[in-house]
């Protein structure tokens, strides 16, 4: 409203309105912010982000409350990222230090306001110590763990230390983004010989474990059958099970297809596999009577849903079996 007043050229009225503002919401930082930033984009940017600072400045003053720095924190970050004000950056930098240190102060906060100040700190390794703090105060944050775990990834930190953060405190959050993460890592562990196929398929099972959203489920379970795909030809994936078929591998394959078959074998038995998991093994699996099982096998796990069993009558329509696809249509 008092954005339009301002434009509108209704300056008398916009400036009741703003005092208005300023009176009945004296103890609320979102409309303390919004007071102290409702004029940029209206003039010079670097003289309105300056004029913001100041009014902030006066605001802190009045409400020097955690939420209200946070409102200042979010203003500088927004202000260092403006391409227009880049001369000014460490400026600004200096400004949310000053931020970070007195939200600090303040003590008590959540894990919203901690991921805030993590996100914020430039020095890479105050962000590893207060991510190690933070992530200790809040343990049930995935936010924050996933922040953690992907910088100490991406510094190539100890392994042990790293599998250990994930095993005994990030996992137990059962939030599907970790899970992600730490399948990636695996991927990459695997793909650079510090983790051996079997010890990376033990790491897929455990994720596949819980009970999840469908399409959780799927992102996860599909993960794992184009990982062991993309396995080289000569690893040869362990079954989960004792009486197992031996299965040769098709060396001539695009892919691995002995370590496919394993792989979606085991979600079977470990898991709840879901029509879209079938449908992307379908798409991978070379051998057309593994492929029938397989359309087969996504026509069980919804029978009222009509995707699986149209996609199977269409690929036996394809091979002109229409003795076969006579028999689905009618289970259909």
């Amino acid at each position: 409203c008092a954005s339009l007043l301002r434009t509108s050229g209704l300056l008398s009225v916009h400036s009741h309105v703003l005092a208005t503002i300023a009176a009945d919401f004296a103890t609320s930082p979102e409309a303390q912010a919004y007071l102290c930033t409702e004029h940029l984009g209206h003039g010079e940017p670097v003289a309105d982000a300056q004029l913001a600072v100041e009014k902030f400045a006066a605001a802190l003053e009045r409400l020097d409350e955690p939420a209200m720095w946070a409102e200042y924190l979010k203003f500088l970050a927004e202000q260092q990222a403006d391409e227009r004000q880049e001369e000014l950056r460490p400026y600004y930098v200096a400004l949310s230090e000053r931020a970070i240190g007195k939200l600090i102060a303040h003590g008590p906060m959540d894990a919203e306001l901690a991921m805030l100040v993590a996100g914020e700190l430039t020095d890479r390794t105050k962000q590893r110590e207060w991510l190690a703090t933070a992530t200790l105060r809040f343990p049930q944050s995935a936010a924050l763990w996933t922040l953690r775990l992907q910088r100490l990834i991406d510094e190539h930190a100890d392994a042990k230390q790293i599998e250990q953060l994930f095993k005994h405190h990030a996992l137990a959050t059962n939030d599907a983004a970790l899970w992600d993460l730490w399948l990636q890592w695996t991927e990459a562990q695997c793909a650079s010989a510090c983790l051996s196929p079997a010890a990376a398929q033990k790491r897929f099972l455990a994720a596949l474990a819980p009970r999840r959203s469908d399409d959780e489920a799927t992102r996860l379970q599909v993960r794992y059958v184009e990982w062991a795909w993309g396995l080289p030809l000569y690893v040869t994936l362990q079954s989960t099970s004792d009486d197992d078929d031996e299965l040769k591998p098709l060396v001539m394959a695009p892919g691995n297809a002995e370590a496919l078959r394993r792989a979606y074998a085991n979600v079977a038995r470990h898991a709840f596999p879901t029509s879209a998991f079938y449908a992307r093994c379908i798409e991978l699996e070379p051998e057309a009577a593994r492929r029938k099982l397989l359309h087969e096998m996504a026509c069980r796990v919804e029978p009222s849903d009509m995707a699986p069993w149209m996609s199977y009558l269409q690929s036996l329509l394809s091979a002109h079996n229409l003795d076969a696809a006579a028999a689905v249509l009618f289970s259909a």
